[in-house]
């Protein structure tokens, strides 16, 4: 069983995670910037999982780089992933976007070889190329997060309980985890009355 956890006291802006591994557990979150440091969520979260006392194997942390960059290439230069600012804006996650870049910076990398001209002009297709791939996604995406640091907790938990309805976890479970944006319209075809006043409220 994996534990995703939301809401301002363990991760604002954000989520948390606890799951399993082995004899083990990988317990993370994720919080925004104006939150502060999320070492002390992190206090919190590890009592919530009754694992305040648990041994620690390895930490980790890191930034993840959402907003994108105004440029992802220049004379010389194609920027992929993280340096990039391919993020999913809902997860954070950036392996999924890298793929779906991946191609237009491979054939715009081997046209500049076979012409020669690795100018910012030659390499300006790899940014309308990368867009045409996954910027849609990350655009929704956007979108969606800008509405959802408008909840309050208790809007988190009237959802939770939506969301918790056989009608609409069957749609839950049908929508592509690479493609968040997805929900919405699978929403508004099965159950966009109970979610409105929730969106409503996040879109004030």
């Amino acid at each position: 069983m994996i534990n995703i956890r939301l809401g301002s006291e363990v991760a604002p802006g954000f989520f948390s995670w606890e799951i399993p591994f082995g004899d083990s557990v990988r317990v993370g979150l994720c919080a925004s910037w104006s939150a502060g440091p999320p070492a002390e969520y992190m206090k919190v979260l590890l009592k919530k999982a009754g694992l305040e006392d648990a041994r620690v194997i390895k930490r980790y942390s890191g930034k993840i780089p959402l907003g994108g960059r105004p440029r992802t290439y220049g004379e010389r230069i194609m920027l992929i992933g993280d340096a990039a600012g391919q993020v999913k804006p809902i997860s954070g996650g950036g392996l999924y976007p890298a793929f779906k870049s991946a191609d237009a910076l491979k054939e715009t990398a081997e046209a500049s070889f076979v012409s020669g001209d690795f100018s910012v002009k030659a390499l300006s297709s790899y940014e309308k190329k990368w867009k045409a791939a996954a910027g849609r996604e990350m655009r929704n995406g956007y979108r969606l997060r800008k509405a959802y640091l408008k909840l309050k907790d208790g809007d988190l938990d009237r959802a939770s309980g939506i969301a918790s309805r056989e009608s609409v976890r069957s749609v839950l479970d049908e929508i592509d985890l690479d493609s968040p944006s997805s929900v919405v319209s699978h929403m508004r075809k099965r159950d966009i009355a109970s979610f409105l006043p929730v969106f409503m409220r996040a879109l004030l």
